[in-house]
């Protein structure tokens, strides 16, 4: 298990949204957020070293590739 922090806004089709590295994932994807009442199920997730995820040492695109499939 990664411990990845995952904030879930609405109901219906899964979107996984990923954030950059300047930001979390909420700071990130608040333009996105209406889509939550539009029939979208949005996974706002904070990478690790990032919010409330896990610490991490550098960045890793691998890892974060791998813990967000899980």
């Amino acid at each position: 298990m990664t411990g990845l922090f995952v904030e879930v806004w609405g109901d219906g089709t899964p979107v996984v949204l990923v954030h950059g590295s300047l930001a979390t994932g909420a700071d990130e994807w608040q333009a996105q957020r209406p889509l939550a009442d539009e029939g979208f199920r949005l996974l706002v997730l904070d990478r690790r070293g990032y919010g409330r995820s896990p610490t991490a040492v550098g960045e890793d695109f691998l890892r974060d590739g791998d813990d967000i499939a899980e």
